[in-house]
């Protein structure tokens, strides 16, 4: 069966949204930051609905289970691994209290208590992870 010929309006589509995306999170002026984010999204959006096929309604729990194994399950996995090493980073000097992230802020060791609520975050709203550490991946 021949292969179907790819949309290369599309593919430029993506390529445009990827670049987006690595300008709007990369320090660049606040301005092109602003007009980024007005229509970054969106776009992955509309390409990414582009690809949505009739299957995934005949078959949503194999869509369903497809997604969080994808991205659910590697989410909780990394930010609970970096959730238990926070603490070993200050000890190691990875991380300090003085040094912060380019809007200037800082992080400190998480006390038991910090620690799972953060935990509980991750697992039930896929948030709460390490913004240092986590944040990047």
């Amino acid at each position: 069966m021949p292969q179907a010929s790819r949309n290369r309006v599309i593919d430029i589509c993506k390529g445009v949204a990827i670049i987006l995306m690595v300008i709007g999170h990369c320090e660049t002026p606040t301005w092109m930051v602003s007009w980024v984010y007005l229509f970054h999204m969106p776009l992955f959006f509309m390409a990414a609905g582009y690809f949505f096929t009739r299957r995934n309604l005949d078959e949503p729990w194999k869509f369903v289970t497809k997604r969080f194994k994808g991205l659910y399950i590697p989410f909780v996995k990394w930010s609970i691994f970096f959730l238990l090493i926070h603490n070993l980073l200050f000890k190691v000097g990875i991380l300090n209290e003085q040094y912060g992230n380019w809007e200037g802020g800082v992080t400190h060791p998480y006390t038991l208590q910090q620690g799972f609520q953060r935990l509980v975050h991750i697992v039930f709203s896929m948030g709460g992870y390490d913004e240092f550490m986590a944040g990047a991946f």
